[in-house]
């Protein structure tokens, strides 16, 4: 069954490594966390100098960050767990997070 959410938390990766070994959560104020299915890339090489393309966004930019996230969940196989598949991420300013999470390690 697909559902539609938005939520708001903090993007954590709980795998080694975020080039490596890359395992996303989105981790709420209540202690919910819920797996994110990457949406953007990690990195991208380089721009050429003096190219006029504008910056691509990667995903190590949102790690840490506080988030509004919208999309929908995937059912993962057989098991009763689901993955949020990200349709659109933006990175919530500290004085628009009404009652957001305070910082990692706050």
């Amino acid at each position: 069954m697909v559902t539609r959410v938005r939520v708001t938390g903090r993007l954590v990766n709980r795998g080694r490594n975020p080039y490596t070994h890359l395992r996303l959560f989105l981790s709420d104020c209540e202690h919910h966390d819920f797996e994110i299915r990457p949406w953007l890339p990690i990195s991208v090489p380089a721009q050429p100098p003096g190219s006029d393309l504008p910056p691509r966004d990667v995903l190590v930019n949102y790690l840490g960050k506080l988030l509004e996230v919208t999309g929908h969940t995937e059912d993962i196989g057989d098991t009763a767990r689901w993955l949020l598949v990200v349709e659109d991420a933006r990175v919530l300013p500290t004085s628009d997070a009404r009652g957001a999470c305070p910082p990692p390690g706050g």
